[in-house]
């Protein structure tokens, strides 16, 4: 269990990571930072990870959050329970095109069965500079954010699929909210099917700037 903790809960920025069985709460900012963190010139890129069975509860900052204590950070959509990264990609600085066998790209990401709730970002989980990752058989709860619930963006080859939206988000969808399940840009082979929501709420691709 990690708890109340003021920053990130952890930052996996090497090879071969397996995250299961484990609890995040509370967490100020991101409960898990998968790849590099450019700002500061840290570490490689992060592949063959697992995060499995876990539960993030209360994590990620909201916009207002970053606006008023990182500056040059506002409303960041990585600011999430789980942030996937590659190199070359950040918020303002996204991968120019996707080559798919870069050596830039975070790989080999499997993120299932795990619960999400109350997340205070827009996004759950934000995959940027990436490729050959799942997210699959995972629930996702109430949270005060809202956007798309995955953010992907740079991204080769990802497959979101047979993820559980609980009766309380479908609430908020039947109130009328047309919440995108993933907002997209610049990507190549992304496949999202077996929602488990009801028919109004859509999947929008949003186009390559």
């Amino acid at each position: 269990l990690l708890k109340n903790i003021k920053s990130r809960g952890l930052l996996a920025k090497t090879n071969g990571v397996t995250v299961k069985h484990s609890t995040f709460r509370d967490l100020t900012l991101q409960a898990l930072v998968l790849g590099p963190e450019q700002e500061w010139s840290e570490s490689t890129i992060s592949r063959n990870v697992v995060v499995e069975h876990c539960i993030f509860d209360n994590c990620g900052a909201t916009n207002e959050y970053t606006k008023k204590n990182h500056t040059g950070y506002d409303a960041q959509p990585n600011m999430t329970a789980i942030d996937i990264r590659g190199v070359g990609a950040t918020e303002e600085k996204i991968i120019s095109g996707v080559k798919p066998h870069s050596e830039m790209l975070a790989a080999d990401f499997v993120i299932r069965h795990n619960k999400f709730l109350n997340t205070r970002n827009d996004h759950m989980i934000s995959v940027t500079g990436a490729r050959d990752v799942m997210i699959t058989d995972n629930d996702f709860e109430e949270r005060d954010g809202d956007g798309e619930i995955i953010y992907i963006n740079g991204c080769y080859n990802v497959n979101v699929a047979n993820n559980e939206y609980t009766d309380r988000m479908k609430a908020f969808f039947d109130e009328g909210n047309q919440e995108m399940i993933a907002e997209i840009y610049n990507c190549e082979k992304v496949k999202v099917e077996n929602l488990n929501i009801p028919e109004k709420v859509t999947l929008k691709k949003k186009k390559k700037k």
